[in-house]
């Protein structure tokens, strides 16, 4: 939301200049035609070419493909603007898809509520996490194997059917079984093992953080959660729910992040052999 908006800042203030140039050029006969296509095409060119880079980035794919319809781009992947007023034109046009899902996303974030809660919020973790004895940090520090973290969540949640691996799934798991409060809840998760030694980044979650953008558009959804063996960043917790504001189709959902040090308490007070946890076999 708020890169559209900057996006949006952008496109008038560039709007601006091209209609300074253009009342500038009806009054200098002397400004040469090859200046004005000069700065056209490099300014608009800048602006078209990062509106997109940003648009595909954050999941606004539909305004890149706009964009991109609209541009005259040449067989060198050039965009070529023949005038002031077209290029006028263009910005106009680009400024009306941004404005239009801005008004969007700002309708659905008003009717919208998204929830942080705690790991100990969902019933089936709550008890195990009292009876944890885990004292060794070494276990809070992307020590599992994530198929284990999987098998033993299957059993947690008395969870019958396991998903396959798959470069096109839109989670790592998902269960209608776990309950917040006593009442059950479509749940969508994304697990992460000990692959990754350090905090979770978003470079960690996919291309550009896409495993996020694919966990929200998991419509069914009403609590997301976020696993990793080790800390989570605050940028992978933004982005989550910065996508979810877009994409989520109900008007409450809630979001938990268990990171290393709870995924190891989860695990050792359902009786999980923590050392064998962390072997290949």
């Amino acid at each position: 939301m708020d890169k559209l908006l900057g996006l949006v800042e952008e496109c008038q203030n560039l709007k601006r200049k091209i209609n300074f140039q253009i009342s500038n050029s009806r009054n200098d006969i002397h400004i040469k035609k090859y200046q004005t296509e000069l700065l056209v095409n490099k300014d608009i060119s800048d602006f078209i070419y990062r509106t997109i880079e940003i648009c595909n980035d954050t999941g606004f794919k539909l305004i890149a493909l706009k964009i991109t319809n609209i541009t005259n781009i040449d067989v060198e992947g050039e965009i070529q603007v023949r005038d002031f007023s077209e290029a006028n034109h263009i910005l106009t046009e680009i400024n009306k898809f941004l404005l239009d899902e801005t008004e969007k996303i700002e309708n659905r974030v008003d009717k919208k509520k998204i929830e942080i809660i705690s790991v100990e919020d969902i019933d089936q973790f709550k008890p195990l996490l009292e009876k944890s004895t885990v004292v060794d940090v070494k276990y809070f520090n992307s020590f599992f194997y994530e198929w284990k973290i999987k098998r033993e969540f299957l059993k947690i949640f008395d969870e019958p059917y396991s998903q396959g691996d798959s470069p096109a799934e839109m989670c790592d798991m998902y269960t209608d079984n776990l309950k917040v409060n006593g009442k059950r809840l479509h749940s969508i998760i994304m697990l992460k093992g000990k692959s990754i030694k350090t905090e979770l980044q978003i470079s960690d979650c996919g291309i550009n953080g896409d495993q996020l953008l694919k966990m929200s558009k998991n419509f069914i959804g009403k609590l997301y959660i976020v696993q990793h063996v080790n800390a989570i960043s605050q940028n992978v917790k933004d982005a989550l729910v910065d996508h979810l504001e877009v994409h989520s189709k109900d008007r409450e959902v809630k979001v938990c992040f268990i990171d290393g040090q709870d995924t190891a308490k989860i695990l050792s007070g359902f009786g999980c052999d923590l050392e064998e946890m962390g072997r290949l076999k």
